[in-house]
């Protein structure tokens, strides 16, 4: 068991993290990429400038904390969806309103990812952790819908890669033009293509569809 002072000094730097992610936030939407210094995160932190660089030693690992703190709460709140009780279909629906969501709260840190080269390389392995736990999760509803005999014998990942490849293009599409869609009507008509495809009959036994 840990000691009280083991456990205080946790809680200091826990506060210490979020403060200095608030403050890196702030300075993104006000400033964008930038106008990110370690001066400006310290000063609205509040922080001497080395007790920031004891936190976080380069500007790389500050990007990379804000990306994976502003990404790790849409994976938590689709990780409690798919552990609920309710249907594959209900649990797909709701991971896609979740991340939808979530990428609108935090827009301007999004746009600010997205839109600079420098910043979407610093950041390129967060993004490949956070889209390896994203698929894990829909490969795990597309499972448990094959086992209930709610979707069909599809591949699990391919499915998985197809959906969350889908869903980040039209997020960088609204990032590009300024567009803001809503995500209840966007998810609707998403699923409308996923759970009922395009074709208006199935292939016939000797196309390649059904063969395979």
């Amino acid at each position: 068991m840990k000691s009280l002072a083991a456990q205080c000094r946790e809680l200091a730097s826990a506060a210490m993290r979020e403060g200095i992610f608030q403050a890196a936030l702030r300075v993104v939407r006000e400033n964008g990429f930038e106008g990110l210094t370690m001066d400006r995160v310290a000063e609205i932190a509040g922080v001497a400038k080395g007790s920031l660089y004891n936190y976080f030693p380069t500007k790389q690992a500050l990007l990379q904390f804000i990306f994976d703190r502003v990404v790790s709460p849409a994976i938590e709140r689709a990780r409690a969806v798919v552990a609920s009780s309710v249907s594959p279909v209900e649990k797909l629906r709701g991971v896609l309103r979740e991340w939808f969501d979530h990428f609108g709260e935090y827009r301007g840190v999004f746009e600010t990812i997205f839109a600079d080269k420098t910043v979407r390389q610093f950041c390129a392995d967060a993004r490949r952790t956070k889209y390896g736990e994203g698929l894990a999760l829909l490969e795990a509803v597309f499972r448990e819908g094959i086992e209930q005999g709610v979707f069909r014998g599809i591949d699990p990942q391919v499915a998985s890669e197809i959906v969350l490849g889908a869903l980040i293009l039209p997020v960088e599409r609204d990032l590009d033009s300024g567009q803001r869609r809503s995500a209840l009507e966007w998810v609707e008509k998403f699923l409308d293509v996923i759970l009922w495809g395009v074709s208006t009959s199935r292939p016939s036994s000797g196309s390649p569809a059904a063969a395979r």
